[in-house]
Formats: structure tokens, sequence, C-alpha cells
């Protein structure tokens, strides 16, 4: 997930993805919303849940029975938004928000790790364009669009 969505995976404005510390060794990358991949996503997170929903709580310590609660809420967000809602489907927003935030995140996170940080901007900024194609395919059912084409 982390690789797959390095920007979401790292930023709090996506409170309903799970977070991936480690996503910060992928600065480099921008998310990938391709339509595919995201379908393989959610069946590979719905079973992961079902995987984490089958184990007995009751011999963890509290510590771990919390991350286990919280993994549950994180994954059950991610569902409800990419599975329930479609929102990478429904909400032009997300592409540019992902756009934002992931340049956003090279200039004031890694700026403060390293002092050139010119290597990750430039893969980001070279990425967008691919990002924007994902949205013209994805956004093709959008409730924004079909109500722009009732208006002409």
């Amino acid at each position: 997930m982390a690789y797959t969505y390095p920007v979401m995976s790292l930023s709090d404005e996506f409170y309903f993805f799970p977070r991936a510390s480690h996503a910060i060794q992928y600065l480099n990358c921008l998310d990938s919303l391709d339509k595919q991949k995201i379908k393989q996503d959610i069946s590979y997170i719905r079973a992961l849940k079902q995987n984490l929903e089958r184990l007995n709580t009751k011999q963890m310590d509290l510590e771990t029975r919390i991350d286990w609660q919280l993994l549950r809420q994180s994954m059950a967000g991610f569902l409800r938004e990419f599975q329930q809602v479609e929102i990478w489907q429904s909400d032009p927003n997300l592409y540019l928000k992902i756009i934002i935030i992931g340049i956003e995140q090279i200039v004031n996170k890694l700026s403060m790790i390293k002092t050139d940080i010119r290597e990750e901007l430039t893969s980001r900024i070279k990425q967008i364009p691919r990002l924007l194609n994902e949205a013209r395919l994805n956004l093709r059912k959008s409730h924004f669009f079909i109500k722009k084409q009732q208006f002409k």
C-alpha cells in the first residue's frame, strides 16, 4: 500500500487511508489509481480484514488489541471509500489533492532530511500526467461529469 499509494499513506488528509510510515521511502513516486490495481487492492484488503477478524483478541495484551482495532478500522475506511463509495471514480478532488499534497510532502518532509530534493520532486512532477490520465479514465462515470454533460 505504501508503494502504490505513498502520498495517501503519509498524509492525514486522507483519513480513510491506512497509515504506512515506510511510505517515506517512496517520495519519488506518486500514487497510482489504476482501475485494475485498485480492484486487486480492494480484494487484498478485504481478505486481510477477514483474516484479522478471525484472530482471538482475548489472548492479546491491551496494546496489541488497540493496534488490532486501529488496523481493522483503517481497513474498513479504505474499503468504505474505495469499494462502496468508489471515491476514485466519483471525486475529481481526490486526484488534485494527491498531486498537491504529494508535492508538499517533498518540499516539507524531505527537505528536513536532505538538502537536494530535485530528484524526488522531478520524479513526482513527471508522474502527474499519468495520474491525470487515470483520473480521466476513472471519472467517466462520475456524477460530476454526468451533471456537466446535462448542461450542454
